[in-house]
């Protein structure tokens, strides 16, 4: 929790994605209008999610950033604190001393994994459908296909809500492949109809119902400028492909391996693994190759390998190809794990941290205008200066 704190408010400056967004919200608290005085190419709710932060910053005088901060790492702990809870009671191999590891290396892959990606609402998706996936996994061990309190499955359901809500329609797959999956396991369609799913659904319903209603500008302004600018910004599948999927596909292999087939795997190591294999679908479809837009899918894939390794059973025992498939996976966690962390420590954040101390020297709560073609320094730029940013969009598209 330090190190991710230090991370964030030290070390790396709040990436543009997240700064935009909180400009969006200063500018929407100071009355101008969503998809008429700013062009936002997402639904309302990528915007709405950080308006407590910029909400508190009015409040206490204390910079959303921080908040922020302080948001991700209390969501981030309550998340996995009900998603723990609902595997301990349910599973004794859970409640063994030496699965206690799991704990903080779980904390640390959701919140620090990509440090420069913090607080992107891929990082609020990958922390919703946590709680989800576990009850999923509970769901499967009862002939009912009934299991969890209330309040866990209402979270559940609102986890699932916020996951699509943030990217729609491009993440549902990640839901739909596991309750495909367990339906045809079952033969039985009570996954689909769980009641975290039916609440999920009504949400999501009376979501998109509210934005036809009260936000009609983002049918006739938004949706014809993706269909006819950001999407066709396309790279190729096989460029896609042999991006940030190819390292889900290897950890999906190792876990096959090193379970002794796919038969062997148990679901609580396929039920996530069908979650970050139904990501990908949304990451080629996008096309943009961005590491936010692949930190669901590989940090859900690390968990399920890591819920692999207490089923392992014992190291000398195993056969060869099985040793190899874990000693692989590790390694290749690891690697992409340190490879972010050493990005992260050694980014030169000299110049832009150069350039806010001179404006601020020069003049207070500055107008920032921005000449790109792609949202690049201007959001950063913007909230570390304390000034205002003059755009309907956050970047020449």
């Amino acid at each position: 929790m330090a190190y991710a704190v230090w991370l964030s408010t030290v070390v790396t400056p709040t990436n543009v994605d997240v700064s935009w967004l909180l400009v969006a919200c200063d500018r929407l608290l100071g009355g101008e209008r969503l998809n008429t005085d700013i062009m936002e190419t997402n639904p309302p709710f990528s915007i709405f999610l950080y308006m407590p932060f910029m909400l508190l910053e009015k409040l206490s005088g204390i910079r959303a950033e921080v908040w922020l901060t302080l948001g991700v790492v209390c969501l981030s702990l309550a998340s996995l604190f009900v998603s723990a809870r609902i595997l301990v009671r349910v599973d004794p191999i859970y409640r063994q001393p030496n699965a206690l590891w799991a704990a903080p290396v779980a904390l640390f892959m959701v919140l620090c994994f990509l440090p420069d990606q913090f607080g992107q609402r891929e990082h609020f998706a990958l922390i919703a459908i946590l709680p989800w996936l576990a009850l999923q996994c509970a769901r499967q061990r009862t002939p009912d296909f009934v299991t969890g309190s209330t309040v866990e499955r209402v979270l559940a359901g609102l986890g699932a809500a916020t996951v699509i809500m943030l990217k729609p329609p491009h993440f549902a797959l990640a839901l739909l492949l596991p309750s495909l999956c367990l339906a045809l396991q079952r033969r039985s369609l009570k996954p689909f109809f769980a009641m975290e799913n039916l609440l999920g659904a009504a949400i999501i319903v009376i979501y998109v119902a509210s934005i036809a209603i009260f936000d009609r500008a983002y049918f006739s302004e938004i949706l014809p400028f993706i269909r006819e600018v950001y999407l066709p910004l396309r790279a190729s599948v096989v460029e896609m492909m042999a991006n940030w999927p190819k390292i889900v596909l290897l950890l999906a292999a190792a876990v096959v391996l090193a379970a002794g087939d796919i038969r062997q795997l148990h679901w609580d190591v396929r039920i996530p693994l069908l979650a970050a294999l139904g990501f990908i679908p949304a990451f080629v479809v996008m096309g943009k190759g961005w590491p936010n837009h692949a930190l669901p899918m590989v940090v859900v894939a690390v968990l399920a390998f890591a819920v692999q390794l207490p089923r392992f059973g014992e190291f000398r025992a195993a056969g060869f190809v099985r040793k190899a498939a874990l000693v692989f996976g590790c390694v290749l966690v690891l690697q992409i794990t340190g490879r972010a962390q050493y990005a992260a420590l050694t980014a030169d954040n000299e110049p832009i941290e150069r350039s806010a101390a001179t404006i601020r020297a020069t003049i207070e709560n500055p107008t920032i205008m921005s000449i790109a073609d792609r949202m690049q320094v201007g959001h950063p730029l913007t909230r570390l200066v304390g000034g205002k940013f003059m755009s309907r969009h956050p970047g020449a598209w």
